[in-house]
């Protein structure tokens, strides 16, 4: 009985092994990020989706519970990320994915059958001018 559950769960890891069930988190944007690894995170997911999308201003939608299912974090987490954590922006002065180019409106989304849904894009000099002065600094 023991040897079956133990074949049962090598199975199922067996199962998650692979490109489809891995998060990619670029060493560099964990720095740029203040070693916040779910900002980090969310911003590979962002440049990953903006670059997927069909809106030539680089705008895509995602629902909080979208990114849930992608990479496991909270609408809180999002927030935070985006936003910056007011606990730390003096302590390492990384003020959030906003502060490096990420930006989000709330509007009606085609995906999500009109329902104002939040949409996110990379402002792609201010994440340049970000990255220049990360390296400079």
């Amino acid at each position: 009985m023991a040897q079956h559950i133990r074949d049962t769960i090598t199975n199922m890891f067996k199962q998650f092994a692979g490109q489809g069930g891995t998060l990619v988190i670029p060493r560099p944007y964990i720095s740029l990020c203040g070693v916040d690894h779910l900002a980090a995170l969310l911003l590979s997911q962002i440049l990953y989706w903006s670059d997927r999308t069909d809106n030539k201003n680089g705008w895509f939608s995602k629902s909080y519970e979208e990114w849930h299912e992608e990479l496991g974090m909270t609408e809180y987490q999002i927030k935070r990320a985006i936003r910056g954590d007011k606990r730390r922006k003096n302590q390492d002065g990384f003020a959030g994915l906003a502060s490096i180019g990420v930006e989000m409106q709330l509007k009606p989304s085609k995906h999500h059958q009109g329902a104002p849904t939040l949409h996110y894009r990379v402002d792609q000099e201010k994440l340049t001018d970000a990255v220049v002065n990360y390296v400079q600094n």
